[in-house]
């Protein structure tokens, strides 16, 4: 859902789970001005107008994921404003390889009272060794260099099935990624993405 956002028109995720995460998901999407409707267990999502860039704590605060809005907003408007996550707690789970890896990027990115300011004329590519194979950063990074200018390489990746599926929705729309299985990912950047059915 996050990565619909790279895209300015419509994407449709096919047997979408109606699930709490979800529908918060949607709610976020629709606060930066996309339109979403279902058809049965198929989720459109129209990102044609999604140019907000500032996430309110209200949503952030439901969910760990709203994290991976970060990557994705810069990539898309340049800048993005949100909220530190919140959602469920499983340990100590700290943000810092999203933000370092999107630095890397070129990001300048400050921590304004608990909402996290970020900026980039345009990302660029990079090549980024993950401390710990994170997922969600992982995740953050892929969808930032989709877009981003010149060639990204991710060392120490996650490898779980969540990035592969990422890395082909992506693919569908037109992304050039390599390497998702090997922990080791190349991202060649686009200029623009196109829309897909997944």
């Amino acid at each position: 859902m996050a990565g619909a956002l790279l895209y300015r028109g419509i994407n449709v995720l096919k047997a979408c789970p109606r699930i709490t995460d979800v529908f918060y998901m949607e709610e976020i999407l629709r606060a930066l001005g996309a339109e979403t409707w279902w058809e049965d267990h198929d989720l459109y999502l129209d990102c044609t107008h999604a140019d907000g860039s500032h996430v309110p704590e209200i949503y952030s605060g439901r969910m760990r994921s709203s994290i991976i809005l970060l990557g994705p907003i810069l990539a898309r408007n340049q800048q993005a404003e949100i909220g530190y996550p919140g959602g469920c707690v499983i340990g100590k789970r700290p943000i810092d390889f999203h933000l370092d890896v999107l630095r890397a990027m070129g990001a300048e990115i400050l921590d304004d009272g608990g909402m996290l300011i970020a900026k980039a004329k345009k990302l660029c590519g990079t090549t980024f060794r993950f401390p710990y194979p994170s997922v969600g950063a992982t995740e953050n990074a892929l969808m930032a260099a989709a877009l981003a200018s010149g060639t990204t390489k991710l060392l120490n990746c996650a490898r779980e099935p969540e990035i592969v599926e990422l890395c082909s929705f992506l693919r569908s729309m037109g992304a050039k990624i390599s390497g998702e299985r090997t922990g080791t990912i190349t991202v060649d950047g686009v200029e623009k993405l196109f829309p897909t059915d997944h």
